[in-house]
């Protein structure tokens, strides 16, 4: 056995740092005495990989393991387009083929800079002369591995950021008093650093000739006193803009948006380019910073041709703003998510004044259907009361879903519907609400579902809620064919965890059990007997009580559905409102009966959750 402290002192002088730390975090080390820790660390070498570029290929021989000192990677697999998994700083790359001698099951690219330990099978070999022990814990590392995997063990996720790259977006540089903002928000909750190319130079005097391992090494030893580190690019692309995009988890580009150019197309300027040519659509955002209050519009004209998972609005020295940006980045969101259901739908009116009363803030909504349309009134910040108002309209006033036509495209006539829709919700698009909001459709085209997430909210709406048969579909431009998103999927979870991280508050219905005691088939009328009921209502026999075919229709698209509840986590917080048992699914005439009943029992449950210390309702009066 070599001597450990001999061991160390030889490869802190290698590397400049002492990685038996980082060692012990791999499952199959964990036990490993100091010695034998220090006898591994001599074996590694320390690599750095830049962003973009492909650590390892499916089928490509197992003949290396990797530790990530600090980076991301991202876990493809043929036939998939989006990564199956992330791996981050502490992890290990590789483990399962190289310790059982298999070829690699996946590809695995950098996201962003990244500095890594290496370990070749010949070392490995070595180490195991020394420490047979080594084994048996790799063959229980593997085993539990292979159990997370089979049965999708949430610890596969996304890795937390802990590198942001901030660069403008458009032609106009990023607003000095954003930068100060957005630092002051950061600063107010987190260690963090900012650093442009000014303070690095502070480091690195001569920071274009600069050895790259020698500055990642450095990016790494700051990244660990740090929660965050921020980079500001510069506005050309320099040597500085290219590192401080590759070494990015996220890259956040920044545009001032002025309403007076809400009407043209601002073009990619080099650093987007070269920020989409590095990294996934996942790992970039767009903030749209706004100098002037009022009404938000032109904001397809930014998101034409960019490639970002999400876009932010921030008024200028708007706190709230700023907080909501920072809760996406540091994955605490907060989303709101609302099941569609018809009728019943009223309750969230009532749900939405307890979330008031309660101090509740959403970052994000998204729902289907009825709850698509509710959540898209209060994402703009219509008030319960008038929300209830709208809807006695629409449908109480207007009767916008009990109006027949000839069932040549629908049982219904949709006219008066997409009137009331389009009058309520006026020209307001999705992409220009103040906070990320979308609606959930069934794509009959693909047999897929469908998430809206720009365009006229009034027309997402409609496409959201297009119960097949009663109301015709709402067709794309390229064709496709949209209807009720509940067909699939009526409380879209799923959705919402695909686009952020966090906690979430989900409503949902039960609705009452649909039977008919004491009703015998043979009694249903035939279409001659219906018609003289109605005719002459006094003379004969009223027809049996029976759902209609509305509900009937309604009813039966919940059979195939997703079972939402297999997405909730501890974090999530669900509320399920009573409904009436002799309510029909189409009866909007008892909404403020609903709306009542919704809101007591909303306030009942948060006042319990909030005894018991739920996180969603922490600190909240």
């Amino acid at each position: 056995m070599w001597n450990a402290a001999l061991v160390w002192s030889a490869t802190v002088a290698k590397h400049g740092t002492d990685y038996r730390h980082e060692l012990a975090e791999i499952e199959a080390f964990s036990d490993l005495s100091a010695e034998q820790l220090a006898e591994l660390e001599a074996q590694v070498d320390l690599v750095t990989i830049d962003g973009g570029e492909v650590l390892v290929r499916t089928g490509d021989p197992s003949d290396t393991l990797f530790l990530v000192v600090s980076g991301r990677f991202l876990v493809t697999v043929p036939g998939q387009r989006r990564p199956i998994a992330e791996i981050g700083t502490g992890n290990s790359i590789g483990e399962i083929g190289f310790f059982s001698g298999f070829a690699r099951t996946a590809t695995v690219t950098a996201a962003r800079d990244s500095l890594l330990l290496k370990l070749t099978r010949k070392d490995f070999d070595a180490l195991c002369d020394h420490a047979p022990e080594v084994w048996p814990k790799i063959v229980a590392m593997l085993a539990r591995r292979l159990v997370r995997i089979a049965t999708r063990d949430p610890e596969f996720k996304r890795s937390r950021e802990r590198t942001i790259a901030l660069c403008h977006a458009g032609e106009e540089p990023i607003d000095g008093k954003f930068l100060a903002e957005l630092r002051q928000a950061f600063e107010s909750e987190y260690r963090c650093r900012f650093l442009t190319s000014e303070t690095m130079r502070q480091e690195f005097p001569d920071l274009e000739a600069s050895d790259p391992q020698r500055v990642t090494r450095w990016l790494n030893d700051e990244e660990v006193k740090y929660d965050y580190l921020v980079f500001v690019a510069d506005p050309e692309l320099n040597n500085w803009s290219r590192l401080v995009i590759r070494h990015a988890d996220t890259v956040l580009r920044i545009a001032c948006h002025a309403g007076e150019e809400a009407g043209r197309l601002h073009p990619l300027n080099p650093l987007e380019t070269f920020a989409e040519q590095v990294h996934e659509t996942d790992a970039q955002r767009l903030v749209l910073l706004h100098r002037h209050a009022g009404e938000i519009k032109g904001t397809r004209f930014w998101l034409e041709d960019r490639a970002v998972r999400m876009h932010h609005h921030v008024r200028a020295a708007s706190r709230s703003d700023y907080d909501r940006l920072l809760r996406f980045l540091s994955r605490r969101a907060l989303g709101l998510v609302a099941c569609g259901g018809g009728a019943y739908c009223a309750a969230h009116i009532g749900m939405f004044q307890a979330f008031n009363e309660a101090g509740l803030e959403f970052d994000i909504m998204g729902g289907t259907s009825g709850g698509a349309a509710m959540l898209g009134a209060y994402a703009r910040g219509i008030e319960p009361d008038e929300l209830e108002r709208r809807t006695h309209d629409i449908f109480i006033t207007n009767g916008a879903m009990r109006r027949a036509t000839w069932p040549r495209y629908s049982f219904l006539d949709h006219k008066v519907f997409d009137a009331c829709l389009a009058r309520h919700y006026g020209t307001t698009r999705i992409e220009d609400l103040s906070i990320p909001y979308f609606a959930m459709s069934t794509n009959l085209s693909d047999s897929r579902m469908h998430c809206l997430r720009e365009g006229e909210l009034w027309r997402g709406i409609r496409a959201s809620s297009a119960i097949p048969g009663l109301l015709p579909p709402v067709y794309t431009e390229d064709g496709q064919v949209l209807v009720d998103g509940s067909l699939l999927d009526n409380v879209p979870l799923k959705q919402m965890r695909d686009l952020k991280s966090g906690p979430n508050v989900v409503i949902n219905f039960d609705p009452p059990e649909i039977k008919v005691p004491g009703l015998e088939y043979d009694e249903l009328p035939s279409r001659g007997e219906l018609f003289r009921s109605m005719l002459f209502p006094f003379f004969r026999e009223p027809p049996p009580k029976a759902p209609g075919p509305g509900s009937i229709l309604t009813r039966s698209l919940a059979v195939k559905r997703q079972d939402f509840r297999q997405f909730l986590t501890e974090t999530d917080l669900l509320f399920v409102p009573p409904l009436p048992e002799n309510m029909s699914i189409l009866d909007w005439r008892r909404h403020a009966e609903l709306r009542g009943q919704a809101y007591e029992y909303g306030c009942k449950v948060i006042a319990q959750q909030r005894e018991c210390g739920h996180a969603v309702l922490a600190g909240k009066p």
